[in-house]
């Protein structure tokens, strides 16, 4: 079986907690270019993305979200 994880990263754990709580409030918002375009848009990384997804299929799964 072909695995991409390292050694070092089956040692390590995950934090999906970049800008939390901050998602899609973002300094002069309003005057962005951004008709269309779906989802939440900002001008940082963020790892809302990935929570979006785990909490849509924890949904899913009944699991609450």
């Amino acid at each position: 079986m072909l695995t991409t994880v390292t050694p070092l990263a089956q040692e390590l754990t995950f934090h999906y907690g970049m800008k939390l709580g901050y998602e899609g409030r973002y300094r002069d918002q309003e005057t962005w270019s951004i008709e269309g375009l779906p989802g939440t848009v900002g001008p940082r990384f963020t790892e809302a993305s990935q929570r979006g997804f785990y909490r849509y299929w924890a949904e899913l799964m009944g699991l609450g979200g």
